[in-house]
């Protein structure tokens, strides 16, 4: 089964100011389609399709989705 979706930030605490990059992980899934909606106060923010590996067929499937924000 899936892992669960991880999601972290490239904000330290200690910085003030934008930009901010968040990046969502999750591994383990097949079939190889996956979609993933980041929101910001209920709004979808525009963000590239995910990255998923391996690009060839496989059993399961890692993805990654970044976005960031001002």
């Amino acid at each position: 089964s899936p892992s669960a979706p991880s999601v972290s930030s490239s904000h330290s605490g200690a910085e003030l100011g934008p930009p901010v990059t968040f990046t969502c992980k999750s591994g383990g899934f097949s079939p190889r389609d996956i979609a993933v909606t980041w929101l910001k106060k209920g709004a979808k923010l525009p963000a590239p399709q995910p990255r998923v590996l391996p690009e060839h067929e496989s059993v399961s499937y890692n993805m990654s989705s970044t976005v960031s924000r001002a």
